[in-house]
Parts: C-alpha cells; structure tokens; sequence
C-alpha cells in the first residue's frame, strides 16, 4: 500500500512546523473563551432550564422519568449534575461547562483534522468549529444537548482513529465507549456509528494496515465499548424503578413525536431553519460545503481521508434529519463535520496554488481568503460577540419568549417559600423551576407533548392534572396561552388541561403578580390587593399563591 500524503503548510522552518499549530490552536480556544466568558449569564432557555433542573433533581437524590419526565436519554441531565454541582447552581455555571466542552471539542478537531490533512487544515478547523458554534443563529451561547454530542462524537472518532492505526484494542473500547455517551447525550447520535466503523473497516494506507480478521475483531473491541453506557444506563433506570416510564418517554412516545411531520413540511422546514443558521455566517458554511470537493480532486492525500470527510458529513447530517424539524441548535451535531471539510478544503487550495503559481506571496491566500471570510463574519455579529448585555440578546433572538422574566419570577417564588414547597407551572418554562429551585407538582414539565394530536394526549393532561391536585402547590405560574412558544396549541389540541384548570384554581388561588411582556421591554405589577387588571399586552403570565 502507498504512504498516506499529509498535507502541511509549505516550508517555514522545522522549529515553527512543530510550534506554531499549537500556538494558532492556543489563540482559537482564548479567543472563543473570551467570547463565552461575556456571555456565561445569557438567560437559559427551555432545553437548558430542563436539562439544568432534572440536575437539581439528581443532585437531590431525584431521578429522571419518575420526577420529570422528556423524551430525551439521560446523559445530559448528568453532565449538568455535573456541571452545577462543582460550579454552583447558576446559569453561569451551566454556561462555564459549556465553555469547557466546546474548548474540548475544538482541540478535537484539531487533532483529528491534523492526523488526516495536515497542519493548515488542522488550524482551519478548530478555528471554524469555534467559530460557528458560537453562531447566535445555531443558539451556540445555549447548552443544548447537540453540543455534547460533538463533543464525545470527535472524541470517540479521534481515539478510534489512533487506535485501528497501532491496534491499540483499550483505545478501541475508549473509543466505542465514547460514541456510546454521544447517543446518551441524544438518540441521533447513534449515527456518528458511521464513520467510527469506517475507520476500522477501511484499509490503512501504510504498512501498518490491519487484515480483514483484525479489523472484525476490532469492530468486535468498538461495539463491546458502544453498549457499555448502553448497558449500565438500563441497569440503573431498572434499579431505579423507573424502566417502564423511560421505555415509554424516549422509545413510544418519542416515535410518536418524530413521526409527526410531513416530508413536504419537513422540506420546508429544512429551508426555512438553514437560512436562520447562515445568517451572518454563510461565507463560512459555504467554504465547508466546497470543502467536499476535496473528495473529487485531491488524488495527494489517502483514498481513506478522502472517504472519512463524506462519511463524516453525512453522519452529521444524519442527524440533523430525524423528526424533519430541522431546528436551529439541532445542526451543531453537523459542525465537526463542516469545521473538517473546510480545513481540508483550504490546505488542498493552499497546496494547489503553491504548486501552481511557484510564487512565495501567494503561498497562504487561500488561508487569507478564509480569514477575510472569519472577519467578515466577526464584524456582521460583532454586537453579539462584544458588546450587547446579554438580556438585551436574549430578547433579541428570542423577542417574547420569557426567558428574562423567568430569572426574576424564580427569585420572587424563591423568597416566599420554603426550600421543600412544590410549585406548578402550567405551560413550557422548566427554566423557572430551575431559578426558583422548587421542585414542581407534576413530572409534566412541558406542555407541548399534551398539545400534539396523538393517542397520549388526553391522558398526559389528566395525569399532569391529577398530580397538580394531588400535590397542592403553593404557587402557580400560569402562562397565558397567547403566547404560544410555551404550548404550541393547534385546533386539534386536547382541552381538558385547560377546563380543568379553570374550575380548580380560582377557588383556591389568588392572584400576586402579573408580568406583561413586550418586544423591548416587561412590566412586573404587583396585583395582590385585590381587584381586576386586564392585561394590554397579548403575551402574559401570571403568578398565583395558594390560599391560606
């Protein structure tokens, strides 16, 4: 078998070859974190007011599908026990272990684009990576659980690399064990399988290449590492009791959900979500997407390289697909592919035009090209990465979502309660359970499953209603239906929540606060003495203290 041509810069001296990746990679992750650092007390949202209130649970001795039930595996709810548990049950401390998982992740795609194209390509690619997932179009200042998955996805990838090239069968199991976290952290990684299993089945391209027998054992080694996590999250849950409720939440129901929507939908969708996603960005997507050129006409590097970029791209967007909701946070999951295609896509111009031109001033204009690129895009979002007070861009990309106002009503329900006083929001702001630190009256922490038009709906209402009853909490926070990010009500929407609500609160709940919510600004009125307040603006939510 023929070498494997690495592609590196052109000759600048063997001192600085060595050094001066790491020196660039070094500023790419100082850079990136300084643009994190500003942004650490950006208002959470749903997911992360989810993610980050399941982690008050668990660190509560609580546990996921019993006391608050989603459709999603356990694994971030962990990583944010995690996360709050060491730094302080704080939004900037879910957005520090941000920070950090996104420094991991980069360093990553560096060292995993370095190993197949090179230097030039290597820095590219880090740089890209932290680049778009900063993107306030891809909600990059949120912990979504799509940055996990890259992050233990390129993990695994680069320790599975390394490993089918020495053998090395505990890497391989690392390795395994890794992209086994990635589908815990959200079922679609399960794709990021793809290229892991490339890597073993595809011949090396040196003499160390491994017989066809030694790569199904290796393939064995990967697959045993795979279904460890697999393995030891349904020993726990089973221990837990709480099997039957995760079977239901994340494999019946969660085939409900994402069979939901048309292809026809699903299509639009994709259009209308990937134009919120470039925005401000688009040079730097594009230079990805050409970077599949790379395998059509770069015939220097090693058929596998070449092989791996498609099959790293499409297992990205593989899981990008499922559900064909196409939300914005969901094409994280596809950066570490774009970030890779667009390193290997400059080093190929950078060799091309070096043997072409044979002139040493043009030796780097392909990487200054991108560079132009990465400022045009630093200055087209340069409020957002340095000067904006983070609530002011948390209504800006989000306008009436409450996002803000949950920080406040959390601390308004914290300072009139108990520290084991239950309280019920009815809509979708799990983020308020979060700030407030109360555990909540039903494990319905959304709305939005009951509001679908399926077999479970009008059970799910019941069941939350029954719990609400039967828990008598000492608040509510009532979230109008007008604002309908927290519901998502259509005319086939189940009523019985809602009918049910009228008939039980208003005997037993007064009225305290009113927050009226505008594109600029909320209003906080205190209506607690009594008398009628008619809301002038349409998006409202309502505080409710139980009667003594």
């Amino acid at each position: 078998m023929s070498k494997q041509t690495v592609i590196s810069a052109p000759a600048m001296g063997s001192r600085w070859q060595v050094y001066l990746p790491w020196i660039f990679l070094s500023c790419v992750l100082l850079a990136v974190a300084a643009i994190r650092i500003r942004l650490l007390s950006f208002p959470i949202e749903r997911d992360e007011g989810e993610f980050g209130y399941i982690a008050q649970l668990i660190l509560d001795g609580g546990m996921p599908y019993r006391d608050a039930y989603n459709l999603k595996f356990p694994g971030v709810y962990y990583m944010y026990a995690i996360f709050i548990g060491i730094f302080g049950q704080t939004v900037e401390a879910i957005h520090l272990g941000l920070l950090i998982v996104n420094a991991w992740t980069i360093t990553a795609i560096f060292l995993l684009s370095r190993a197949h194209f090179g230097n030039i390509a290597a820095v590219i690619s880090a740089l890209s990576y932290g680049l778009l997932s900063l993107s306030p179009g891809l909600y990059g200042f949120a912990a979504h659980a799509t940055h996990f998955v890259s992050v233990f996805a390129v993990s695994g990838l680069l320790l599975i690399d390394i490993a089918s090239r020495r053998g090395n069968y505990f890497l391989l199991i690392a390795g395994g064990f890794l992209i086994g976290l990635c589908v815990l952290m959200k079922q679609s990684g399960i794709f990021y399988l793809l290229p892991a299993f490339f890597l073993i089945g595809s011949p090396q391209d040196d003499a160390s290449g491994q017989a066809p027998s030694n790569r199904w054992k290796q393939a064995v080694w990967v697959s045993g590492g795979f279904i460890l996590p697999m393995l030891a999250m349904l020993i726990y849950l089973a221990a837990a009791g709480v099997l039957e409720k995760f079977w239901f939440w994340t494999v019946t129901y969660a085939f409900e959900y994402g069979s939901r929507i048309a292809f026809a939908q699903g299509t639009e969708n994709l259009f209308r979500n990937s134009d919120e996603v470039i925005t401000g960005f688009g040079s730097l997507w594009l230079t990805g997407l050409g970077g599949l050129s790379v395998f059509f006409l770069d015939r220097k590097i090693s058929g596998r390289s070449r092989w791996f970029l498609l099959v790293l791209f499409a297992a990205g967007f593989a899981t990008v697909v499922p559900g064909l909701y196409f939300r914005p946070h969901y094409f994280v999951s596809l950066l570490p592919g774009i970030a890779i295609l667009s390193g290997a896509g400059i080093a190929y111009l950078t060799r091309l035009i070096t043997e072409k031109m044979k002139m040493a001033a043009t030796n780097y204009s392909a990487v200054m090209i991108y560079s132009g690129f990465v400022l045009l895009s630093v200055l087209m979002n340069g409020n957002y990465f340095f000067s904006e007070d983070p609530i002011i861009l948390c209504r800006e990309v989000y306008h009436e979502n409450p996002f803000p106002e949950a920080m406040e009503i959390g601390k308004y329900i914290s300072a009139r309660t108990n520290p084991d006083a239950k309280i019920a929001v009815i809509g979708s702001e799990p983020e308020i359970y979060f700030y407030a630190r109360r555990r909540a009256a039903s494990g319905h922490i959304y709305t939005y499953a009951m509001m679908e038009s399926h077999e479970y709906a009008l059970i799910m209402q019941k069941e939350m209603a029954a719990e609400i009853s039967a828990s008598n909490p000492e608040f509510l926070v009532m979230v109008a239906g007008t604002l309908n990010n927290s519901w998502l009500q259509t005319r086939k929407s189940e009523k019985y929540l809602l009918g049910w609500l009228q008939g039980w609160y208003k005997p037993n709940y007064k009225a305290q606060m009113l927050i009226e919510i505008y594109e600029d600004r909320a209003l906080f009125i205190d209506i607690s003495g009594g008398g009628a307040h008619q809301p002038v603006s349409p998006y409202y939510i309502l505080i409710l203290k139980r009667n003594s």
